[in-house]
């Protein structure tokens, strides 16, 4: 028999370590410990976030109405735009004949550095 799934013969006896490597077709382990696992869950929210709301409550409002709870170790992201509402971090966009224009002039004005840029996208930092 001939074919890709042949694997050639050991070149000697088997070693120690030989004994102790996996087999070639055996699962990777896996590398977190018994009991821990990553479970990544949205929270939708049909709230409009305006500058002075408590975003922590509205979260865990999100969370409750979602059926679950926070506990120690949890993790919660949150969009940077949520954040910069309730700080209150918003300016408005001029008036200008083409809008796309004025947000991107709008960026490059409060930006401390232009990453990169492109006729449809201004990457700021």
């Amino acid at each position: 028999m001939s074919g890709a799934d042949e694997r050639p013969a050991p070149a000697g006896p088997p070693t120690a370590a030989d004994k102790d490597a996996p087999a070639p077709d055996a699962p990777a382990p896996n590398p977190q410990p018994a009991g821990h696992h990553l479970e990544v869950v949205g929270l939708p929210t049909r709230h409009r976030f305006r500058p002075g709301d408590d975003l922590a409550e509205v979260l865990l409002d999100a969370v409750a109405a979602a059926g679950h709870e926070l506990r120690d170790g949890d993790v919660v992201c949150v969009a940077s735009k949520a954040v910069s509402l309730v700080e209150g971090a918003v300016v408005d966009l001029p008036e200008a004949d083409d809008p796309r224009t004025a947000r991107q002039a709008l960026a490059r004005e409060h930006a401390s550095a232009i990453v990169a840029a492109s006729p449809w996208v201004v990457v700021t930092r």
